[in-house]
């Protein structure tokens, strides 16, 4: 989240699995609020989770990575 922001003025945004500790009723909070601020930073962001709700409502643009569960 923001507070482990390193950079004064970073050129993109990382977020692996913000949401991941939270319960369901703060899930919900923190989602909104998330996909609010993103979007008032216009600032590129990667968000890595496995919540299918996450990846719909907190992002403009939405990009699928497949693992092959196979490969070596």
């Amino acid at each position: 989240m923001p507070s482990r922001a390193l950079s004064v003025s970073p050129r993109a945004s990382l977020l692996d699995e913000p949401l991941a500790a939270l319960d369901v009723h703060s899930r919900r909070e923190v989602r909104a609020f998330l996909a609010g601020y993103l979007r008032a930073l216009a600032l590129p962001t990667i968000v890595g989770t496995h919540d299918a709700i996450t990846d719909s409502t907190t992002v403009a643009g939405l990009a699928v990575l497949y693992a092959n569960a196979g490969a070596p």
